[in-house]
């Protein structure tokens, strides 16, 4: 089928171009976009998708209604299939918003806001059910929108630029960081504070790095001002996240080293991108392990990897005693995927009391592990989101 002037293709929330060459676009007039996605999340409902006015270089105000509660975000993530479809859009026209609501069925209305010539760009509303009290399994009060990242009310300062941290036991709280967090000294606490990067990246880099003991990360959002392929969320070892919502990054949290606690944190919605400078795909993960001992992963809620949830690499060293436990984890081809390379089985691996979603690329993977490591793992007590009981899917 011939891609005619001004007309793009919706396939699976991709915007696709038919011919070689991008579609004509409409000069003025209404927004245009779509609504990819809609779905219950932990306390909420998620809408994911992209809009563009031809009116204006400026990027679209999106408006979410969701069980009588409004957010509104602004259209200006990374969707590359946009910009290959129509050229004047360019490749940052996505959306993606989290609103929280009460359990129930919650009808969901989106609408893009006009700007210029034309009117507002009003999509049909949806009806999801949103999950209430927790079954078997599943952790109470399961961590979202509304229980991580900086508390509402709070104020903030903007720190523009980099900030490095270089005194030990200094305690940084209410800032709005314009640029990268270096924790350089032992128990730092940053609490009640945005960490949003610097938009000109031209090499990997992370919102923050940690290396240094017993440093504690509390109620604080990672939002990076322009997601990009290079940039992870949090990387190192040695510290504790507590309450923490880290999204729009290609790892949530990168581990280089043991020592580690992620709790009651939100970690989801990573940038995927089919090709990058390096010539493959981001393999994108909440929580990446390549080395270390002395890891627990609790009460979190992961999603929205495509990779996985929890990936174990053993990519420079050997793993050990990694406990995952309560979490309520969903997304990946498979949502904990391990590799034992040449350091072998994980000893001390214990998968216990999660829930797993159902919307893994393999059917029902949520816990891939080699026999070795099955072996001498404890994995019990998890179920699906379903109610069915989880079982160990060989790697």
């Amino acid at each position: 089928m011939a891609l005619t002037a001004g007309l793009a293709l919706l396939l699976a929330g991709t915007v696709q171009a038919t011919t070689a060459s991008a579609a004509v676009a409409p000069t003025t007039g209404s927004p245009v976009g779509n609504v990819d996605v809609v779905v219950p999340v932990a306390g909420g409902v998620q809408v994911k998708g992209w809009a563009w006015d031809p009116d204006s270089t400026s990027s679209v105000t999106v408006v979410v209604t969701a069980g009588g509660v409004t957010k509104q975000t602004t259209a200006n993530l990374q969707r590359s299939d946009v910009g290959l479809v129509y050229a004047a859009a360019g490749s940052y026209r996505g959306f993606s918003v989290t609103v929280p609501t009460a359990s129930g069925p919650q009808s969901v209305c989106t609408t893009a806001k006009n700007l210029g010539a034309g009117s507002d760009k009003v999509w049909s509303c949806r009806t999801v059910t949103v999950a209430g009290t927790a079954t078997a399994g599943t952790p109470t009060g399961a961590p979202g929108a509304g229980s991580t990242g900086v508390p509402a009310g709070t104020p903030l300062t903007v720190h523009d630029g980099d900030l490095t941290v270089t005194t030990p036991g200094t305690v940084i709280s209410g800032l709005d960081i314009h640029g990268f967090l270096r924790i350089k000294a032992s128990d730092v606490t940053i609490k009640n504070s945005i960490i949003r990067g610097n938009p000109l990246l031209s090499s990997p880099m992370s919102l923050i790095q940690s290396t240094e003991p017993r440093v504690q990360i509390i109620d604080t959002e990672l939002s990076p001002t322009k997601p990009s392929y290079y940039l992870d969320g949090v990387v190192g070892h040695d510290f504790t996240l507590t309450r923490v919502n880290v999204h729009s990054v290609v790892d949530s949290v990168k581990l280089t080293g043991g020592n580690v606690v992620v709790q009651d944190s939100w970690l989801h919605d990573n940038s995927y991108y089919a090709t990058t400078p390096s010539g493959h795909d981001t393999h994108t993960d909440n929580v990446q392990i390549q080395v270390g001992n002395n890891i627990t992963i609790r009460n979190n809620t992961l999603a929205n990897a495509r990779n996985a949830g929890m990936m174990i690499t053993q990519d420079s060293g050997d793993v050990s005693n990694v406990i995952f436990s309560g979490n309520r984890a969903d997304g990946g081809e498979c949502t904990i995927n391990v590799a034992e390379k040449a350091y072998g089985p994980i000893n001390g691996l214990k998968v216990t009391s999660n829930t797993f979603g159902l919307n893994t690329g393999i059917a029902r993977c949520a816990v891939l592990l080699p026999d070795t490591t099955k072996a001498i793992s404890t994995v019990t007590g998890n179920v699906f989101t379903d109610g069915s009981t989880v079982a160990v899917s060989r790697g």
